[in-house]
């Protein structure tokens, strides 16, 4: 990779969430944001941090643990939860980094290759991504009015494709010039995987998400704005979609911009604006805490895995 490339890679993140932020700002004065902070904020944010926190971490552990057999390798749940906690200081940069990241530590301490340490994290986000969009098609479908049978329509048209893609993944024979793209050990763990596995991945993957939404619904409420079920389903749903694009600083500028808008009806911009400002340095502060907390000796070869993956030698 050109080193021309590599800097535009590292900056139009940044760019992007400054610019996000700028527009927000010019539109939502500062001064109606911090009049809608208030330190009972706190007293609801700060244990549902803390409760997701513990949570979402050990269901990431547990999540590598079960997969990482299947890809012929071994990791305990101790060292996956560690493992994963590196990977937090990365993915607050770019979450395709930590991810990268991920793939590598798994190759290094878990004795699989870097194919198929990517193919474990791809099967973990592709899960995660499925149930936002099941989730998401519930969550349409409960809102009845507000054009709700095309808001499903198209989550459920997206979830179907991904079910038909990953069906095609694990379909048995020859399928001849797919073949080919099917065997990349990238796509190994998805297609090997046995269905008591992704069984119990798909329980602990519901359990993550589930936990978000519940958080994120908390923040909504220590606001002041309570919302229908299926409106906070999809809203989080849609959201976390936008947040998970590899474009901004950890999804910053992108997701707030994304928050004010789906969740409009339910509150002012100011206090939505405020909300996820300070949901998202909560959950910033939490990875970063986890990371320094319990990364130990794999924060540096963490380091040391990202420069890898963005100097694609890895």
């Amino acid at each position: 990779m050109s080193e021309r490339l590599r800097r535009v890679r590292r900056f139009l993140p940044i760019a992007v969430s400054v610019a996000a932020l700028a527009v927000l700002f010019t539109q939502i004065p500062l001064a109606r944001v911090l009049r809608a902070l208030s330190w009972d904020v706190a007293l609801w944010l700060l244990p549902a941090l803390l409760l997701y926190g513990a949570v979402s971490l050990a269901v990431e552990a547990l999540s590598l643990a079960r997969l990482v057999p299947e890809a012929g390798g071994r990791l305990p749940v101790a060292r996956a939860a560690r493992i994963k906690a590196a990977t937090y200081l990365l993915g607050i940069a770019q979450y395709a980094l930590g991810l990268g990241a991920l793939a590598v530590l798994l190759r290094r301490r878990a004795g699989v290759s870097l194919g198929d340490g990517a193919g474990v994290a791809l099967l973990i986000t592709s899960v995660d991504l499925l149930i936002l969009l099941g989730l998401s098609s519930l969550g349409a479908l409960a809102l009845g009015a507000q054009a709700a049978e095309v808001k499903a329509g198209v989550v459920v048209a997206a979830g179907v494709g991904f079910a038909a893609g990953f069906a095609l993944l694990r379909l048995p024979g020859s399928l001849g010039p797919v073949d080919r793209i099917r065997e990349l050990s990238v796509f190994r763990a998805l297609r090997v995987a046995r269905p008591a596995t992704l069984a119990r991945l798909l329980v602990l993957r519901l359990v993550f998400v589930l936990s978000f939404i519940t958080l994120t619904g908390v923040a909504l409420h220590a606001f002041g704005a309570t919302l229908p079920v299926g409106d906070l389903f999809v809203g989080v749903a849609v959201v976390a979609l936008v947040a998970s694009l590899p474009i901004a600083v950890a999804g910053i500028g992108t997701s707030q911009v994304a928050f004010v808008f789906i969740f409009r009806h339910h509150a002012d911009e100011a206090t939505l604006l405020a909300c996820n400002l300070v949901l998202s340095a909560g959950l910033i502060l939490l990875r970063v805490g986890l990371g320094l907390l319990f990364a130990g000796e794999f924060a540096s070869e963490a380091s040391e895995a990202a420069q890898t993956v963005e100097r694609g030698e890895a």
